[in-house]
């Protein structure tokens, strides 16, 4: 199999551990999981008092962003981040009509 890989992966590799706390492929399989499924919705919902429905779009991008930034910073390979990209993408969909 072909493997493609970015250059310059310095920067996503600091701004991952800086803001995510990931290090690894498994510390970054752990972070797009829990976005997908928790992410910051309920806590910031439950502070606003709205639903957490009025987040989930933005965890959902987020768990694309960390899926990328992770494949430019070497911990995922590509097809991992475009499951994780995917798997986000329909879960938009179904919620956000104008997806």
């Amino acid at each position: 199999m072909l493997r493609i890989w970015p250059m310059c992966s310095g920067v996503s590799s600091f701004r991952l551990r800086q803001h995510w706390g990931i290090r690894n492929a498994r510390e970054a399989r752990k972070c797009i999981e829990w976005l997908l499924a928790e992410g910051h919705r309920f806590g910031y919902a439950r502070d606003d008092d709205r639903s957490p429905d009025d987040y989930l779009g933005w965890d959902l991008v987020r768990a694309s962003c960390v899926a990328g930034w992770s494949f430019v910073a070497y911990h995922l390979e590509l097809a991992d981040v475009w499951a994780a990209m995917l798997r986000s993408a329909r879960m938009l969909r179904e919620k956000f009509g104008s997806w």
